[in-house]
């Protein structure tokens, strides 16, 4: 689903960072637009031809079981994407909203198509969004956002997420109200509600309601340290669950951890936190275990940023109930000469996955960026992804590899 509990304070530190040639993307505008008073709009544009040698994702023993097989062997193809987009803003003192639509196409063009079925991939998202933001002079702050997305298909990620392709419905929301006080935040207190819906098309597959309600408490007790404490409780619910009884998937998730933040010099942050999530089913199983973070992070001047680290992290997913996930991260990011940012980012997972769909499942992904600012609201760029996966559930193990080359153009006001 998301990271909610293990990732919300961490995404309220990042949000106040300035943007800069690596935040060049659909949704963070980078000009005041057009204006009308407290109003403004930032149309965008996304242009991108990538190269995948892996299309449907199959390992790399993959044999076709019949002569009608789709697909045939390891295929690849050229995929033009396109995204435009706007955003809606309106701003006055210490309080701002946000309505934004993006569309979203992939288009194979068949250059290793055989028989002329690549363009079956093609595929369309319709992504609204919709957000308020509140900041009272007295630090008290609340927050409202929602994203409704109708989509064929699912948009690449940083993360490996254990997702069903197909036509469905996803909206997720949530709202948050909390406190904060101090300079940098020397007390900062935040409870937050989200909502998920998952709707598909297909009916041999649940649909999915979950509910997660969490909070966190930041107070710094020394002048470069600060005390963490994160709590939540979540529930998850199905319609059906393929051939097994709906209760054995139905779960009611609780977590708490707690850990420390401070600051080692000028420029390196560290992140320490542990805690336990216990997973709990209708039918009266269980599915417990610790989790945390160990992160590393420095910043010069926003030039130069790298972050490295640890998690550990309990996570459901559509296609079985909750699996622990270990993952090794980096981060990297570097602008030179003021217009040219290079972005790296590399992940080892070690993930277990629980019934019905008991499996292990190790995926590496690398993705390296570059990003050139032609003028204030053009950028040009490219990139390279591997995705590597090793799949092991007892009777079957593989493994399956895709590599990536893109070629971008992004017009964001």
């Amino acid at each position: 689903m998301r990271r909610f509990w293990v990732m919300g304070l961490g995404m309220a530190l990042l949000c106040v960072l300035t943007p800069s040639v690596a935040t060049a993307q659909q949704g963070v505008p980078q000009t005041d637009g057009v204006r009308f008073g407290a109003f403004s709009i930032h149309p965008s544009m996304y242009t991108a031809v990538r190269y995948v040698d892996n299309i449907y994702f199959v390992p790399n023993d993959y044999a076709p079981q019949t002569p009608e097989s789709v697909p045939q062997g390891k295929e690849s193809d050229y995929i033009l994407n396109v995204q435009p987009g706007t955003i809606i803003q309106f701003r006055v003192p210490n309080f701002r909203a946000q309505a934004d639509y993006r569309f979203y196409n992939d288009t194979y063009l068949g250059t290793d198509d055989e028989d002329d079925l690549h363009s079956q991939l093609d595929a369309s998202n319709h992504n609204f969004g919709g957000a308020m933001e509140y900041q009272a002079p007295i630090g008290v702050f609340a927050n409202v956002r929602d994203q409704y997305t109708v989509q064929e298909t699912f948009e690449d990620s940083d993360q490996f997420i254990d997702q069903i392709r197909g036509d469905q419905e996803r909206n997720e929301g949530s709202a948050t109200l909390g406190y904060r006080y101090g300079p940098e935040d020397n007390l900062y207190i935040a409870g937050r509600y989200t909502n998920v819906l998952d709707i598909y098309e297909n009916p041999d597959i649940s649909d999915r309601w979950a509910w997660y309600g969490d909070g966190d408490f930041r107070l710094k007790f020394l002048p470069q340290t600060a005390i963490l404490v994160q709590g939540g409780y979540g529930e998850v619910y199905y319609n059906k669950w393929l051939e097994t009884d709906v209760k054995c998937a139905n779960s009611f998730m609780t977590f708490g951890q707690a850990g420390l933040a401070g600051q080692l010099t000028n420029h390196i942050r560290v992140l320490a936190k542990a805690g336990y999530q216990a997973n709990e089913y209708e039918c009266g199983e269980s599915f417990d275990g610790p989790i945390g973070q160990l992160e590393f992070a420095g910043n010069w001047q926003n030039v130069t940023r790298f972050s490295v680290g640890y998690r550990r992290q309990i996570l459901d997913a559509a296609t079985t109930n909750f699996f622990e996930s270990d993952e090794v991260y980096l981060t990297a990011y570097r602008l030179w000469f003021d217009r040219l940012a290079s972005d790296l980012f590399a992940s080892y997972q070690f993930n277990e996955f629980s019934n019905p769909n008991d499996r292990h499942e190790d995926f590496i992904q690398v993705k390296f960026d570059l990003t050139m600012e032609l003028i204030a609201w053009l950028y040009f760029g490219g990139g390279y992804q591997y995705d590597n996966l090793y799949f092991d559930d007892g009777d079957l193990n593989n493994t399956t590899e895709r590599n990536t080359f893109l070629v971008k153009l992004l017009a964001q006001f």
